[in-house]
């Protein structure tokens, strides 16, 4: 099937116009064409319609082949531009040549024409695919989401997209300026920067690496950075790097690496509850055991004799031993939870003693319990599981001592202070005040509670 070309041909004489036209359907081309003489209708001609082909004669009447392909050149840059003339002097040809003019025919050598032809179709077609592929190339290369860039081997940049300004909040005019270099933090450049520029300019594929840049900001970033020497006649003569944002999965590894830590404090601490509560559950065995006989002592020991005073402090203390099973058992979560009405004074008073010898003579333990305070419903053992986790927490807050304040008191909620508070209702309420002197937590993990 032949191919199919439509030309515009800027002839004076349609002889020659045909002749030219008979060479190319001669060469198996199917012509359709339109022929002007003069300026005016050329630029029409131009603008109104597609053209695979211009022929033109150099001399015209009022118009001229040179003056014709700058014209063109400054609407279309591919579309082929032969010169067809009678004479065409050689300085004459390289002028038109250099204004834009694909090749050049002698109209008494027409069998010329089809192979000049043939060659400018296909350079036509080959310059449009590499304009494409550059304008794709400049299109992921901008809107990339990684850092791409080029430099000389001694750090200096000579090329970066769009992303490389909005991941270092420099400009693009700054960067180009910059080295590598002023990117790494201190840490980086002071023991590793130059080893790392030595790597990336001397191998031919660097493995990926993970460095902080430091932004226009003074903030930092995480970046992973892999790149490669690109060669010019056997000698490297730039990098070409990409720098890619992790800071997201930094993030996300260190969050990760905490749950570990939590869950492997938290095994620890299950290990340490299973043997309490084994330990707390044989002994409130042999308490029960120790209480049942002294209260059958006592039963048959008169008051007023002298054994029956150290018979009675013996049944107190073994008391108080079971009160101290039972936190254990809480402690180890096999005491089953139970709400009720409680004092919550007298829970704080039974948990007193036992606080202090768990977080340590160091830090000191304050409490002020409010007078005739309300009864609360609640579980007694979650109000001291509750207790004995702040006071932990305050203890490793003041590695150097301190003080640890346990306060009650009575409260009256009105409605502005239940907006802040969905669950609350306007009334009276008992509060529990747990506070310290301890460093406190930053603003991070403070956003994260």
């Amino acid at each position: 099937m032949p191919a199919k070309l439509h030309i515009l041909v800027l002839e004076d004489n349609m002889l020659d116009a045909e002749l030219a036209i008979l060479a190319l359907d001669h060469a198996g081309y199917a012509c359709q064409w339109d022929c002007v003489d003069t300026r005016d209708a050329f630029l029409a001609h131009l603008d109104g319609q597609t053209y695979d082909l211009v022929i033109s004669d150099y001399n015209l009447p009022m118009f001229d082949g040179l003056s014709a392909v700058q014209l063109l050149r400054q609407r279309d840059p591919d579309l082929p531009f032969i010169l067809v003339s009678g004479t065409l002097g050689e300085e004459t040809a390289i002028e038109s040549l250099k204004a834009g003019a694909t090749d050049y025919v002698i109209k008494s050598h027409l069998a010329r024409l089809p192979p000049v032809v043939a060659r400018a179709l296909r350079e036509r077609d080959e310059q449009r695919q590499r304009r494409e592929a550059e304008a794709r190339y400049r299109d992921l290369f901008e809107n990339a989401n990684d850092m791409i860039y080029t430099r000389e081997l001694n750090g200096y940049f000579t090329s970066v997209n769009g992303m490389g300004e909005r991941l270092t909040g420099y400009t693009r005019a700054q960067l180009l300026a910059m080295s590598i270099k002023q990117l790494f933090g201190p840490e980086y450049f002071h023991l590793r920067a130059e080893e790392i520029l030595k790597r990336y300019g001397e191998a031919a594929l660097a493995a990926a690496e993970e460095v902080e840049f430091i932004r226009n900001d003074g903030t930092r970033v995480f970046v992973e950075i892999s790149s490669r020497l690109i060669y010019a006649n056997g000698r490297p003569t730039v990098v070409q790097g990409i720098a890619r944002d992790v800071s997201e999965r930094k993030r996300a590894e260190e969050q990760r690496k905490q749950l570990e830590d939590q869950l492997l404090q938290a095994q620890k601490m299950e290990s340490i509850g299973t043997l309490a509560g084994g330990v707390a559950h044989d002994f409130n065995n042999m308490l029960t055991a120790i209480i049942g006989n002294i209260q059958l002592v006592l039963e048959s020991t008169p008051s007023e004799s002298l054994d029956y005073p150290m018979l009675t402090e013996i049944e107190k203390a073994a008391t108080r031993a079971t009160a101290l099973t039972r936190q254990l058992l809480t402690f180890s979560r096999r005491q089953p939870l139970e709400r009720r009405t409680i004092d919550l004074n007298a829970t704080i008073n039974e948990l007193s003693q036992m606080l202090q010898r768990l977080i340590g003579e160091h830090v000191n333990v304050e409490i002020r319990l409010a007078e005739q305070l309300a009864l609360i419903f609640a579980d007694p053992a979650q109000i001291q599981q509750v207790l004995m986790n702040l006071a932990v927490n305050a203890r490793d807050a003041m590695p150097s001592g301190g003080q640890l304040l346990i306060a009650t008191r009575e409260v009256e909620l009105d409605e502005q202070a239940c907006r802040n508070q969905p669950w609350a209702r306007p009334g009276r309420y008992t509060q529990l005040i747990v506070g310290d002197t301890g460093t406190g937590m930053n603003a991070e993990l403070a956003a994260h509670l």
